[in-house]
């Protein structure tokens, strides 16, 4: 499902969520995903940077039986590149 409706894609069926929207929307919804027992895969890392944050992942995945993964190795943002 691609969406930019977050009440019609939390609202769906679905086992893995791939996050490819930025930090902020791991921020956003990261929790929440965990929260429904969802698997969520990361792919902006640097989200994961504030430690009580990634803790609070972490523990809400082990709570409702979800798996956090970490997509490392990823290309940072081309504006970054760029710099």
């Amino acid at each position: 499902l691609v969406t930019t409706d977050s009440e019609e894609f939390f609202d769906s069926q679905w086992s893995l969520c791939v996050e490819a929207a930025g930090q902020p929307a791991v921020k956003e919804y990261g929790k929440q995903c965990l929260r429904l027992g969802k698997d969520l895969m990361i792919t902006s890392i640097g989200a994961l940077t504030d430690d009580a944050f990634y803790d609070d992942l972490q523990t809400t995945a082990n709570e409702f039986h979800s798996r956090l993964i970490l997509c490392t190795g990823s290309l940072p943002a081309v504006d970054w590149l760029g710099s």
